[in-house]
């Protein structure tokens, strides 16, 4: 990928085909912040309202303010400690409900030990937590039926064989007399 992203003769269209194929919006951005690659889950993500295409831009002018920050903390850390970053950021979006983003940085390195690149993705965590509730919400509701449906079970059953001993005490008194 990093070759890809280097070589930007033949092999950027394929690595631009590869990114629109990813379920989660992705941009890869080289160290100065231009965007190299961005696949079109970005522009419906952040509603980005711009018709240039975000290739060449500068990823400050393209996110919205807060991931912008915490993007470029993300890349100090990833440059620091030469490992991947992973924050949750709350996008505010106009005209519709805020969504929870998962955002992850991850360096494509080339042949020397700093980055070349980033790889940013941004995943909406909102749709994944709402299934995580509601499978919680399901399985909460399947124990209950099932402690309910216990509770009423073990006493219908005394009383059945209750029920079941003085039928049968009657009966008896009724054979001898």
């Amino acid at each position: 990928m990093s070759n890809a992203v280097n070589d930007k003769s033949g092999e950027l269209p394929a690595l631009c085909a590869v990114a629109d194929a990813l379920p989660n919006a992705t941009l890869i951005i080289d160290r100065r912040g231009v965007i190299a690659v961005a696949n079109t889950l970005v522009n419906k993500l952040i509603n980005f309202s711009d018709d240039r295409p975000l290739e060449g831009q500068s990823y400050w002018s393209v996110l919205p303010e807060g991931l912008r920050d915490i993007v470029a903390a993300m890349q100090r850390e990833v440059l620091i400690y030469a490992c991947d970053a992973r924050r949750d950021f709350e996008l505010q979006r106009s005209g519709q409900s805020n969504c929870l983003l998962d955002v992850h940085l991850s360096p494509v390195s080339s042949a020397g030990d700093q980055p070349s690149h980033f790889c940013l993705s941004l995943v909406e965590a909102s749709a994944r937590q709402e299934v995580a509730e509601l499978k919680r919400m399901d399985k909460m509701k399947s124990n209950f039926l099932s402690m309910i449906s216990h509770e009423l079970r073990t006493p219908l059953t005394s009383i059945r064989g209750a029920v079941h001993l003085l039928s049968e005490s009657e009966t008896c008194q009724a054979a001898e007399a």
